[in-house]
């Protein structure tokens, strides 16, 4: 089963390296994706010196704030995965993620 993590960013980017960690420690060895959507309005230089931060992840960058779910919707819009994780930037993934994906791979209309 493959895996997009959204992560919403709104001006906290030293939140995104422990968020990223945090998921490549317990995600397990399926395959997956990350994906920052940030509502920060970041100019070019500073996407270019997060986007060269954090490769592991792919960024869309909002122009403004539009809110959580715009950014979550905007993330999940070029997501690849079969099922999206989505987090906050200081959320931490924590072990047991596996129970609940076995749950969805066994219910497939969950």
């Amino acid at each position: 089963m493959d895996l997009s993590f959204i992560i919403c960013e709104f001006h906290c980017p030293t939140e995104i390296g422990p968020c990223l960690e945090a998921i490549e420690r317990n995600a397990g060895s399926g395959s997956r994706e990350i994906i920052v959507s940030s509502n920060s309005g970041y100019p070019p230089p500073e996407r270019e010196r997060l986007r060269n931060a954090f490769p592991q992840a792919a960024w869309v960058f909002n122009e403004r704030n539009r809110g959580y779910a715009y950014a979550m919707t905007r993330g999940m819009t070029s997501a690849g995965g079969d099922l999206c994780v989505l987090l906050n930037a200081d959320a931490r993934l924590r072990s047991g993620l596996r129970p609940a994906l076995q749950l969805f791979a066994a219910h497939e209309d969950v």
